[in-house]
């Protein structure tokens, strides 16, 4: 069913108000009230870094993205990224086979002061 729009209404102070911007405001607050505690939550639980862990983690990503660009066979290393946050090393990107992807963890996991390695890299077309 189709509502044609009505005239605002007059409210006691005088302003006016459109019809149905009360279903509007109300969908608003409730979206409000779940998404906004939900993002509070992740930042409290990704938190800061402090400036030697901060520092830490560039350099432990330094060192796999080096590790990786010495290594041709797995293909251009700016075709993955590498992202480091307190100590652990986080791989995405896409690869030819499953023997790269798990040669390329392997490869992460020998920088120094890495704690672990989480691999997120994908295989292309499914190859195994």
């Amino acid at each position: 069913m189709h509502r044609t729009p009505t005239a605002p209404t007059r409210l006691p102070d005088g302003s006016r108000r459109c019809r149905g911007t009360r279903r509007l405001r109300q969908a608003a607050g409730a979206l409000l009230a779940v998404v906004l505690p939900a993002l509070v939550a992740g930042c409290a639980l990704y938190g800061r870094c402090a400036a030697d862990d901060c520092a830490d983690d560039a350099a432990i990503s330094a060192e796999v993205r080096a590790m990786l660009v010495r290594h041709p066979e797995f293909g251009p290393a700016n075709g993955l990224d590498v992202l480091t946050r307190h100590r652990v090393v986080y791989l995405y990107g896409l690869v030819d086979t499953e023997l790269e992807r798990r040669e390329i963890e392997a490869l992460a996991g020998e920088a120094g002061r890495a704690l672990r390695v989480v691999n997120l890299i994908g295989v292309q077309n499914g190859a195994r």
